[in-house]
């Protein structure tokens, strides 16, 4: 039993999972690693960009439209009720239809199976404008009594994204990632940059991305110095958990001088 001083400790694990365009092979993975993760004693998984129905990787792929939203509702329903069952919080992507367009979402799962909430990919890649529609706000919500945000893989370029993470009071920030296909050369960079992005903001990341090759990022967790806590394999379909302090999160921000940024 914890004391009452204890900090509050969390397991997480990010999950480095292929991807295909697919939705009924990749439900069928989503709720096996969710399983392999609660075999792990993880709290709170984290899933790649559209792991649900597939990231395209070229406008001949963008096939989203043989996948209903009825069927992406039906493969959610199993995902939520996976994660009731393994009493699990669960971070997932996938396209998705609303008002005639597409969106890239992420849903945050609680352990109790309903949906806290949503976040809709804002910093699209070129090949992204031909698929979606942007996003238009950050949310961040209370999980575990943990606050915890999510953003979407080219979201890591931009550190204001994770600035309004940090306004937000995230203390773990999800990264749903499709980073693979082109670009190895990237791994240094990429990393070097959510490396930043955890130290900048002294809150705990976690990383995963499609385990395609060849992969541009790991799947890594982050802690608040931006050290890394676990990282997968190059390209393997594997499970990460790291056991997080959130005593270690930072409070307040950085000192700026806005007025030598004009």
């Amino acid at each position: 039993m914890k004391k009452k001083n204890d900090p509050l400790r969390l397991r997480v694990g990010a999950v480095q999972m292929h991807c295909e365009m697919n939705l009924s092979r990749n439900a069928a993975a989503i709720l096996a690693w969710i399983e392999q993760a609660a075999e792990r004693q993880a709290q709170l998984i984290v899933f790649p960009e559209c792991a649900l129905t597939g990231y395209p990787l070229n406008r001949r792929q963008h096939r989203f439209k043989e996948a209903s939203a009825g069927q992406i509702n039906s493969a959610m329903q199993l995902i939520r009720a996976k994660a009731e069952e393994c009493n699990m919080a669960v971070a997932v992507g996938s396209a998705w239809p609303e008002g005639g367009v597409w969106f890239n979402r992420s849903w945050l799962i609680a352990p109790t199976g309903h949906e806290l909430g949503y976040y809709d990919k804002t910093h699209l890649m070129p090949l992204d404008e031909h698929c979606f529609q942007p996003g238009e706000a950050f949310h961040a919500w209370k999980l575990l009594g943990v606050k915890t945000g999510m953003l979407i893989c080219k979201d890591h370029r931009y550190p204001e994204a994770w600035r309004a993470m940090k306004r937000r009071g995230a203390q773990v920030v999800c990264h749903l990632s499709a980073a693979y296909g082109d670009g190895a050369w990237k791994l240094p960079v990429l990393e070097g940059v959510l490396r930043a992005r955890a130290s900048e903001n002294g809150f705990f990341i976690v990383s995963a991305n499609d385990a395609g090759a060849p992969q541009m990022l790991q799947s890594a967790i982050y802690d608040p110095e931006g050290l890394i806590l676990a990282q997968a394999n190059y390209c393997k379909e594997e499970l990460i958990t790291a056991e997080i302090s959130l005593d270690r999160v930072r409070k307040g921000f950085p000192p700026r001088e806005p007025e030598f940024y004009q």
